[in-house]
């Protein structure tokens, strides 16, 4: 599945201005966000190209223009608005409303102050002529004198405006408790009892018909604009949606802003799909307040995330910082997530969106959009229901469930102990090929996956330690969430018992190993804390928590790490009936190859060690990389010829260990010329070619391209590059002495645009999302085929 391309258009041009028709309240339709403004009131084209520069007069004319076009400001400033039509009158607000003719009218320029304190002040403003109104233009200003250091570099700034009519109005209004809580006040429904947050309010309502428009700008730490369009918002979350700062699912749809049905930005770096194609684009994110965590570790959701997607599983959502404004007023501290949809799912694994189904809520009575879906999944919980230890059922529940992917969603919520689920928060999805279509991936068999989500009742929160036995209380329904039918009814069968226990094992060994999940609980501190210590300190997360109660939290989250892996071993061996004897697998990947033992991936240079219990054996596979080929096993000094292997206690030594080494060998190279390597520091980029063939190819007429749409872009005149080496090629904006007598590009590398390398023909040779990195940071192609973050190892660096 390929990705579109993210043209510089889409990230920069719409920094300054959005805008939408006003139609009434809760009704708008939007338009494309417009040019960029200098702060000498004029306007910086952002292409060359003659079309965007016609509509970038056409938006001139129709919205109200502002002088200043940045951002962020670490002094006073004075904002003149300016229309195309001098009759016209300008009206604007400051508070996030939408501007009528009963707003300020405009006679001198807008000051803003910048104090000690980050503040943000949006603007809104029409030009109004003959009863005839223009779009809504909107640009948002920060400031504060201490602006440059006020945000971390791994956080963004989101700036969200919408009309109070959508946010508090009585009736409309989607963040208040609002006329739905008195209406169920005053109805035989409520009999006088404790309200909880669950309870009937406007803020609960679902779906679309939840969604209001919400304006959506996001910055950088250093103020460059990311996102600025029109979009749907919707709050989000259970008990939490009760407190003050919401959880806002931000969804970008062409009806607010044409052009714009997607967050054209990598928010998360180097997120890539199921094939591996590095994602730039979202169709909705969400603002998650922290739910239960919100007031204790504020990171124990996200360090699930985190740990599950280096398990390997592939429905996660990934995660990012952000600092957040709602109508000028700072709203405090959000984790930014990905969002499940058929969006998501489309994006993830091709297909057709509408062929996607979801099943959600509860896992023994979850429920899709129509009954076909709900009575699919229904099916699977009473085949589970049934005695699986008889082939004929197990081999259509099989039919029905990635058993892999299944099992490693349970293992995880068993081992960090989540108590608002399967009872809740479950999610399971599938693909319904139409009919006549063909789909040769493997995720678009119409097996049920899993989507992991909600994680953060867990890791000893609210005093429940590592001491559960988790696994017990959800086969026996002890489980404050009740039990699992489906869990239950496959670990009847001792093949399921040995392939739950082994992923489990490896867990423990790998992404969830104490000192893993310990790293990982410290580099998600690290990048959030200075966002979330600011909002915790300046009350805006909570009335009685502070940084010291934030401590103590956390630290009961590492206690977790450290001490869960003993108590679920105990939990297995009761529950299996085994000895509590094991053996230990020690395993070191070689250069030019992937690694399946059991369910987990190493790749080429990783290391793993991994105790099993004795009466299980775990099969390992080596999975060459293109280029080299399986050779032969060394398993405690034995030769395997086989790329699978089955491994057992039977084939430990006297200390109970199982050394494992892989040994592959060099195929005759399949590629040609390549993208090996490139560097976007801002000032300096340069575009590594390697050639891993035994001759000299001479790149004349080959192209580098920033866009697509053109792809000749810039043309080699003639050059070689040597048989085993590289020729390096420097950007447009490269003053460094070196590169003097080097190619040179006509273009630089952006933050999410996308190179292309093409031949003479304009075949695409080499594709790369361009991502955000350090000044001593470059993008390699690694052995494996794929481009990956690193340090700079220009014309050392030969893949494979």
């Amino acid at each position: 599945m390929k990705k579109k391309v993210i043209l510089l258009f889409a990230v920069c041009a719409m920094g300054a201005a959005g805008g939408y028709m006003m139609k009434n309240h809760s009704d708008m339709q939007v338009q494309l966000s417009q040019t960029l403004e200098t702060d000498d009131g004029g306007s910086s084209s952002v292409n060359e190209d003659s079309s965007e520069k016609s509509d970038e007069k056409k938006e001139k004319d129709i919205y109200v223009q502002f002088s200043k076009g940045k951002t962020f400001y670490n002094e006073d400033i004075e904002v003149e608005l300016s229309f195309s039509d001098k009759d016209a009158v300008i009206y604007y607000t400051l508070d996030g409303n939408d501007p009528t003719e009963s707003s300020k009218k405009y006679t001198s320029p807008i000051k803003i102050s910048a104090k000690k304190k980050a503040a943000a002040t949006t603007i809104k403003a029409i030009a109004v002529k003959n009863g005839e109104s223009s779009p809504i233009a909107v640009k948002s200003y920060i400031t504060s004198t201490e602006i440059d250091k006020r945000f971390d570099e791994n956080t963004l700034v989101f700036v969200l405006s919408s009309d109070e009519y959508n946010l508090y109005d009585y009736y409309n209004g989607v963040a208040v408790e609002g006329y739905l809580r008195d209406r169920f006040l005053n109805s035989s429904d409520y009999n006088g009892g404790e309200i909880i947050p669950t309870d009937p309010a406007n803020y609960n309502i679902g779906g679309r018909e939840s969604e209001r428009p919400m304006y959506v700008e996001v910055y950088d730490s250093t103020g460059d604009t990311l996102i600025s369009q029109a979009a749907g918002a919707r709050v989000v979350g259970g008990y939490s949606r009760a407190v003050g700062q919401k959880s806002w699912r931000l969804i970008a749809r062409n009806s607010y802003s044409e052009g714009n049905g997607k967050f054209k930005y990598p928010f998360f770096g180097a997120d890539t799909d199921a094939y591996g194609d590095f994602i730039d684009r979202y169709d909705r994110i969400t603002l998650r307040n922290g739910a239960n965590d919100r007031e204790f570790a504020g990171v124990r959701d996200e360090l699930s995330m985190t740990l599950a997607a280096q398990a390997g599983f592939p429905d996660t959502q990934s995660v990012r910082p952000a600092a957040v404004f709602l109508n000028s007023q700072y709203y405090g501290y959000s984790w930014l997530h990905e969002a499940y949809s058929n969006d998501y799912l489309e994006m993830m694994y091709g297909g057709n969106k509408d062929n996607y189904r979801i099943v959600e809520s509860r896992e023994l009575d979850a429920s899709g959009d129509d009954d076909q879906t709900t009575a699919d999944w229904k099916r699977v919980v009473r085949l589970a229901e049934k005695d699986l230890t008889i082939d004929l059922y197990f081999n259509e529940f099989c039919r029905l469930v990635d058993i892999d992917d299944l099992m490693l969603y349970y293992a995880m919520q068993i081992y960090i102990d989540n108590k608002d689920w399967p009872g809740n928060n479950f999610k399971a999805w599938r693909y319904y090929p139409a009919e006549g279509e063909k789909t040769d991936s493997p995720y678009l068999d119409g097996k049920w996956r899993f989507l992991f989500f909600d994680a953060e009742f867990a890791w000893g929160l609210y005093g429940n330690g590592y001491r559960d036995d988790t696994l017990d209380n959800v086969i026996t329904g002890n489980h404050m969430q009740g039990s699992s039918h489906i869990l239950r009814g496959l670990l009847k069968r001792e093949d399921m018992q040995e392939k739950f226990a082994n992923t489990l094992c490896e867990l423990m060994a790998g992404a969830f190993s104490p000192e893993n999940a310990v790293k990982e609980l410290d580099r998600l501190i690290k990048i959030s804390d200075s966002e979330q210590m600011y909002a915790l300190e300046n009350g805006y997360t909570s009335e009685w928590a502070n940084k010291y109660s934030f401590k103590d939290s956390r630290d009961q989250i590492v206690s977790f790490a450290q001490n869960r892996p003993a108590v679920v071993l105990r939990s297995l061996s009761k529950q299996f009936g085994y000895t509590g004897d094991k053996y230990t697998v020690s395993f070191s990947n070689p250069k030019g190859s992937d690694t399946m033992l059991g369910s987990m991936k190493l790749s080429a240079g990783e290391k793993l060690s991994v105790q099993y219990f004795r009466e299980n054996s775990e099969t390992i596979t080596a999975v060459p990389y293109s280029g080299y080929a399986f050779d032969h096993w060394e398993i405690n000094g034995k030769v395997y010829n086989t790329a699978s292997v089955r491994l057992s206690f039977s084939m430990a030594d006297g200390n109970k260990n199982i050394d494992v080494r892989l040994f592959m060998k060099k195929t005759k190279e399949t590629g040609g010329v390549c993208v090996s390597e490139l560097y976007s520091s801002g000032d300096g980029d340069w575009i590594e070619i390697y050639n891993p063939t035994d001759k000299a190819v001479d790149l004349k007429g080959w192209h580098l391209s920033d866009s697509k749409n053109k792809l000749e872009g810039w043309t080699f005149p003639s050059c070689e590059v040597p048989a085993g080496g590289v020729l390096t090629v420097v950007c447009k904006n490269n003053k460094e002495s070196s590169s003097l007598k080097r190619h040179q590009t006509d273009f630089s590398l952006k933050t999410g645009e996308t190179l292309y390398f093409t031949d003479k023909e304009l075949n695409i040779v080499s594709k790369i999302t361009v991502l955000d990195m350090s000044k001593d940071q470059s993008m390699s192609l690694g052995a494996d085929g794929k481009y990956h973050i690193g340090v700079v190892t220009e014309g050392k660096h030969i893949p494979g």
